[in-house]
C-alpha cells in the first residue's frame, strides 16, 4: 500500500440550536465542501430552511478512513445559515473560521 495516500477526511456536523444536538455529522475534503453539504442541506422544503437560525455549521475534528480513528479537535463554528429574503438564501461564514 503506498504510504503517500492521504486517508484523512474533516469532520463537520449540523448543529441544532433548539434540540441542542449535533444532527448531521459528516465528513468532507476541507471547509468549502463542508459549506457545500450545509448551503445544499439548507434548500426549500427542509426543516433547514423553516427554520434557519436554528442551525449552524461546525468543524468537529477529523476521521482516518483507512484506520477509522477518530481525532477530534476543538469544535468550531464554521458558518450560520440566514434567509434574507424568501427566495435569496445566504450563508455568513463567521469571522474566526476565516
Amino acid at each position: 500500500m503506498d504510504n503517500n495516500i492521504n486517508f484523512k477526511k474533516e469532520l463537520y456536523s449540523i448543529y441544532d440550536k433548539v434540540t441542542c444536538m449535533h444532527i448531521y455529522i459528516f465528513t468532507a475534503y476541507n471547509e468549502n465542501d463542508a459549506l457545500r453539504v450545509f448551503h445544499g442541506s439548507c434548500q426549500k422544503g427542509t426543516t433547514l430552511y423553516s427554520n434557519p437560525l436554528d442551525y449552524q455549521l461546525f468543524h468537529l475534528g477529523h476521521l482516518d478512513e483507512q484506520t477509522g480513528t477518530l481525532y477530534s479537535s476543538d469544535k468550531k463554528v464554521i458558518a450560520n445559515y440566514l434567509i434574507r429574503q424568501d427566495i435569496q438564501q445566504e450563508i455568513q461564514i463567521t469571522e474566526e473560521s476565516q
